[in-house]
């Protein structure tokens, strides 16, 4: 007698079902949706506060004539985050002292430096060519100083 004869048919066993779900995976694919729509929410309230300091290194990328169009553009964007009743009267060292007010420590003699020899020339007629460090101090306010922190918590509502 054959051993082998003695052998029954191999069956494959039942497939094994995934559904439903058990919990601990529903329970992480709800933390991943709710950790997806904060970090989305972030991105566009970080874009949203964000947009006039894009908008003011965007304009001055532009070609830019003299310096008082730099002066302009940082004390529209200045506007857009402060009270418009606190920037709009300072010019000269007031606005000086209003923007290093804003800026981070570290950067103030930085800034000065750059801006000096722009903001004390505004308004000399012989002055009129574009000043490349009074060009980089707008810049470096506009990246260091803007947005300001209270504005980062409240939402900046221009449209």
């Amino acid at each position: 007698m054959d051993p082998l004869a003695q052998l029954k048919d191999i069956h494959i066993p039942e497939a094994i079902n995934n559904y439903p779900l058990a919990y601990g995976w529903w329970i992480l694919l709800m933390i991943t949706i709710v950790l997806i729509a904060l970090a989305i929410h972030a991105v566009i309230r970080h874009r949203k506060v964000t947009k006039f300091q894009r908008e003011a290194i965007k304009r001055l990328s532009l070609p830019i004539e003299n310096n008082d169009e730099i002066i302009i553009t940082l004390k529209w964007a200045a506007i857009q985050y402060f009270p418009r009743q606190t920037i709009a009267q300072f010019h000269g060292e007031q606005l000086i002292e209003f923007f290093l007010k804003h800026l981070p420590e570290k950067h103030h003699e930085k800034f000065k430096k750059l801006s000096q020899n722009g903001f004390d020339h505004r308004y000399h007629p012989s002055e009129s060519s574009l000043d490349n460090d009074l060009l980089q101090a707008a810049l470096l306010w506009l990246k260091h100083a803007l947005p300001t922190k209270n504005n980062a918590k409240a939402e900046v509502s221009h449209d």
